[in-house]
């Protein structure tokens, strides 16, 4: 994704398209995308990733392919062709298939490296996206270097343009948030510092990525046990996301409740963690035919607090029930095929514990 956001006035011009582009391309075959709409495509994706609207991403990236086939062939820019292949990725990777999103940034990273010359910033977002990837599948280590391969790369860019070199606040979040999952505390809290600072005074504020980079510091703050100051922190969180988004149905708006509720219940109290993780599968029964991930790990995370409040074990043994089932549902679907071996292994029930569905879900919202 590219540190440019979109702005609202973008979207809401653009949010037309796909429907009007559709209905038009049904009857002219002949129908060529002008340039203004194949950048407005790029900009709408954007601002798409960064509220999180999955559903309409998934039209854009509909439309975006139609559109591309109705170009003649010298015409086919690599930039539109790589866009896509960068939406279509982000797209499987929020819906928990990390090797499909993959094959589509390497798909987008290769078309880059064709250029002549190398668009060097749009490859250093694909190469931080490659990192997320690496770090949703638990490669930590091929994660990290990709990383660090992006900030080369925004380097070069720099040095080649005369530009003085500043890291970009989400290379520094994406990196931060890896060397969290990947145990390297006190390395993630030091760049994750960094990146809020560059977010928070970042001119025009953006707030959906500055809410992100709270939510991760909020989850660094649960891995070293300061429970308390981790649901400061993720309060901070959602006030910024519900400036900038408004409704609290929205998926993110779930996660944050979730981790508020397993705040809680850390700390003791049980009828806070109840009323936050009710209200997180309320959200995420919302989303779970896209997310469904989210939702089996809500109401596991709930049956744990009503196994914590008296007389509520029987409906503690249906949450976790549900759970599970809901679990092997999903893994199930990744199961082995002729192009590879699945991509979660499938474990027996009782052995299911909530890092497994944890793994089910993109690494930014675990």
């Amino acid at each position: 994704m590219s540190g440019i956001s979109a702005n609202f006035g973008c979207n809401m011009y653009y949010s037309s398209s796909p429907d009007s582009y559709k209905s038009e391309n049904d009857t002219q075959t002949s129908l060529l995308v002008e340039r203004p709409a194949r950048h407005g495509f790029s900009a709408n994706g954007e601002y798409l990733l960064e509220t999180q609207n999955w559903h309409e991403l998934e039209d854009l990236v509909s439309v975006n392919k139609i559109a591309i086939q109705t170009l003649p062939q010298p015409d086919k820019e690599i930039y539109l062709l790589s866009s896509t292949e960068i939406h279509v990725a982000s797209m499987w990777a929020f819906r928990g298939q990390f090797k499909l999103a993959l094959s589509s940034l390497l798909t987008a990273h290769s078309l880059k490296q064709a250029e002549n010359p190398v668009d060097l910033p749009n490859t250093c977002w694909i190469e931080d996206n490659l990192a997320t990837i690496y770090g949703c599948l638990g490669d930590f280590d091929i994660a990290v270097k990709w990383a660090e391969r992006s900030r080369a790369t925004w380097r070069a860019w720099s040095e080649s343009s005369g530009a003085e070199f500043q890291c970009p606040p989400l290379l520094k979040l994406t990196h931060g948030r890896i060397l969290l999952y990947a145990g390297r505390l006190d390395e993630a809290r030091s760049l994750l510092n960094e990146a809020l600072d560059g977010l928070l005074n970042a001119v025009p504020f953006v707030w959906a990525p500055a809410a992100t980079c709270k939510f991760t510091i909020g989850r660094l703050l649960m891995y070293q046990g300061d429970y308390n100051n981790a649901e400061s922190m993720l309060l901070e969180c959602q006030s910024i996301w519900l400036q900038g988004d408004k409704s609290r149905a929205l998926d993110f708006n779930g996660i944050i409740e979730y981790h508020l509720g397993c705040c809680a219940l850390m700390q003791g109290n049980v009828d806070a963690a109840l009323d936050h993780l009710k209200e997180a599968t309320v959200i995420s029964s919302i989303h779970k035919d896209t997310h469904p991930a989210k939702y089996a790990r809500c109401r596991f995370k709930l049956s744990e607090a009503l196994r914590q409040a008296h007389g509520q074990e029987a409906e503690a043994d249906l949450e976790l029930a549900n759970a599970r089932a809901l679990y092997l549902e999903i893994v199930s679907k990744t199961c082995p095929t002729p192009e590879g071996p699945a991509e979660f292994p499938i474990k027996p029930l009782d052995q299911v514990h909530e890092k497994d569905f944890d793994s089910l879900i993109h690494i930014s919202q675990r």
